[in-house]
């Protein structure tokens, strides 16, 4: 078979079993793990790849790992076969009436207007849930799911979109409201619905993502499940492990 690699989602790209073997390398990260030793535990330590073999015996990996693939392939110059891209949205200059948005934060929105995927790192007061829904006001007749760690924030995220005209509906607190164009969630809530929306949304802005850790967590979980192909992140604090830094570069 020759060798390929394909972007089939804005989830995941599919490649071969030898070409998997190959890119393994530029994705590998160190696991922990604690084994019960006779008096504690001992600390363990190995390299984990996150590419999963797919019952068609091709092997799976996330579509934001893309780049620093194809930028792998090409150093090594390996004999790789590309194809497929990740859906674009066509978008505006963003619109929040009354909001004077200072050059710093602009210079941010336009990055992600032009990325449409990634994480926005600014310090905590720097005004990132406005910069979020900014970024939403660009894109017209586009369903948004906006991810919240607490039942707090969602709400104080609602109050900032109803204060610009928005029509939301809340995931969370036992509401369960997702036609409006935006839905405000929290992630427990909205990952026990998650598997009958995965065509639902077109963007998905993660609040304080960094707590988008582990690729076996609840985020990633939803994550994984949805097809939306904008996917924005928004945090403070930078990510502090291997896993939590490649998580949120594929996802």
């Amino acid at each position: 078979m020759p060798q390929f690699i394909q972007i089939i989602t804005p989830v995941e790209c599919v490649c071969d079993a030898q070409t998997k073997e190959q890119i393994k390398y530029c994705l590998g990260y160190t696991k922990v793990y604690y084994q019960q030793g006779k008096y504690n535990k001992i600390r363990k330590e190995y390299t984990a790849y996150p590419i999963r073999k797919g019952k068609d015996n091709l092997w799976y990996f996330y579509t934001g790992f893309f780049p620093r693939v194809k930028q792998f392939i090409e150093e090594k110059k390996l004999p790789v076969a590309i194809s497929g891209g990740i859906p674009r949205i066509k978008c505006s200059s963003p619109n929040l009436p009354g909001i004077s948005i200072r050059p710093e934060q602009l210079e941010l929105i336009h990055s992600a207007l032009k990325r449409q995927r990634g994480i926005i790192q600014a310090p905590t007061g720097s005004g990132k849930t406005i910069l979020g829904i900014a970024i939403c006001s660009a894109f017209e007749n586009t369903k948004v799911l906006w991810l919240c760690h607490t039942k707090d924030l969602m709400y104080q995220t609602e109050n900032e979109f109803k204060r610009f005209g928005f029509e939301t509906g809340i995931v969370g607190d036992s509401q369960s409201d997702t036609t409006k164009r935006i839905t405000i969630a929290t992630r427990q809530s909205f990952s026990k619905i998650v598997e009958y929306l995965t065509d639902h949304y077109d963007i998905v802005i993660v609040d304080e993502a960094h707590h988008l850790t582990e690729f076996n967590g609840m985020y990633a979980s939803i994550l994984s499940q949805l097809a939306a192909p904008i996917r924005i992140g928004l945090t403070a604090p930078p990510k502090t492990s291997e896993e939590a830094t490649l998580v949120s570069e594929g996802l």
